[in-house]
């Protein structure tokens, strides 16, 4: 999920969801859609990415990554 509205390439805003934070209380996505983002080996689109103007940082959930049949590298 982003709050950024810029980072989307396509939105549905029909498709709103809510989604449940940490203290259990749930906040409103307003809309999903496909993104891309800059990788090491060049970009890359990733897809159900939810519009959540309320968090103010880009979160992403592995699982979802590796049912898309990504592959995540951690380095430090």
């Amino acid at each position: 999920m982003t709050p950024n509205k810029d980072m989307f390439n396509d939105i549905d805003i029909k498709r709103q969801n809510k989604v449940k934070i940490q203290n259990g209380e749930f906040i409103s996505a307003s809309g999903l859609g496909t993104i891309r983002v800059e990788t090491k080996k060049g970009k890359k689109v990733i897809c159900e990415v939810l519009h959540v103007s309320q968090v103010d940082q880009n979160l992403l959930r592995v699982g979802q990554l590796m049912e898309y049949k990504y592959s995540l590298h951690v380095e430090s």
